[in-house]
């Protein structure tokens, strides 16, 4: 008698069956800013403690627990990551969950993830808009860095033949030619006013300056000191001078 009052009072209890419920087609957030993935699986809950108070909506809560574990590791992808997350949320909601202070476990099988194939392209489609604006953006913070180089180099005539004279380490004696072409040079690029020949104009000097300063290069180092040159001057200002310098140095302008 005493036995058998000892195996009701403590012996091991069985757990009830696991309640399912089925969720088809929830929408859940991705980090593709107004798309999203939608969401099915089977959701079951199970008492723990046998005996408990039984909660009144415990298929609320069960869904609940399932979404809140979902939409965390959803809304971390793009939805071009649809196969991934699928897999992760299978590993993610496969495992138990206990909720009402430890009366009650959920979990999840037959994770199904969708995307509609029109968001897929268009998602897709923007995030190749992206990586070319990057792309774009870079290009253009080295074109800033190679005029904010030029013009450096053109402050003042010394600095500007020193920078000759080290891109042309072959032509040391005719350095001494370069001194008033450089000069010219970094007088125009730095808005500095520049005594003018009464055959010659101020855009022919700097021009003729250019010329004889790029003269020495191979035809594509040339073109592409010409056009970093004419990108400067648009940037100060001079952009009638800047035409004329890629047209008489080739440089149509070599990049867009």
């Amino acid at each position: 008698m005493l036995r058998e009052l000892f195996e009701v009072l403590f012996g091991p209890r069985e757990l009830p069956p696991p309640m399912v419920i089925q969720l088809r087609d929830v929408e859940l957030r991705s980090a593709s800013s107004g798309f999203n993935f939608r969401f099915s699986c089977r959701v079951f809950s199970q008492q723990s403690r046998p005996g408990a108070e039984p909660h009144p909506s415990v298929y609320d809560v069960a869904r609940h627990s399932v979404l809140q574990r979902a939409a965390e590791v959803a809304g971390q992808a793009e939805l071009t990551d649809r196969d991934d997350v699928q897999h992760q949320l299978t590993a993610v909601l496969g495992g138990y969950r206990f909720e009402l202070t430890g009366q009650l476990r959920v979990w999840a099988d037959e994770v199904a993830l969708a995307v509609a194939d029109a968001d897929l392209q268009a998602v897709r489609r923007k995030l190749d808009l992206d990586r070319q604006l990057l792309d774009w953006r870079h290009q253009k913070e080295l074109e800033r860095h190679e005029r904010d180089f030029v013009a450096e180099m053109l402050r003042d005539p010394q600095q500007a033949l020193a920078w000759w004279v080290s891109r042309n380490q072959g032509q040391v004696a005719q350095a001494a030619d370069m001194i008033e072409p450089l000069r010219r040079l970094s007088d125009t690029v730095h808005g500095r006013s520049v005594p003018v020949p009464a055959a010659m104009s101020p855009e022919e000097q700097f021009v003729a300056a250019a010329e004889t300063l790029f003269a020495p290069l191979d035809e594509w180092s040339r073109a592409l000191l010409g056009d970093q040159l004419a990108k400067t001057l648009a940037t100060f200002g001079q952009a009638d001078l800047a035409a004329l310098v890629r047209q008489r140095l080739d440089t149509p302008g070599l990049v867009t």
